[in-house]
């Protein structure tokens, strides 16, 4: 699941960045409104962050689902970033 290309217009390039393959550890969400934010942390010690409001709301419900079901089957995944956003910080997709 994806929603790169929702994210193209922002960053004016399809350009995809994968990161290392992960497990996810846990998932917290934090903010509100226009700040909502699902983040990952993973098995590399990083906290991946997805902003939900900024990508279609279906698509980041899909997305999030998606987080949530390789935590619970602890599959190794690679967070996907849009443009120039490292893939070890932000993440809109997973591959």
């Amino acid at each position: 699941m994806s929603v790169v290309s929702s994210f193209a217009a922002v960053s004016g390039s399809l350009r995809s960045v994968p990161s290392a393959p992960v497990r996810v550890l846990s998932v917290v969400w934090v903010g509100s409104g226009s700040s909502l934010t699902c983040v990952a942390v993973c098995s590399d010690g990083r906290s991946r962050k997805f902003r939900v409001a900024r990508a279609p709301e279906a698509e980041a419900r899909a997305l999030c689902r998606e987080v949530l079901l390789a935590r619970n089957s602890g599959s190794l995944v690679r967070f996907v970033a849009a443009g120039s956003n490292s893939p070890d910080v932000w993440f809109c997709g997973l591959v």
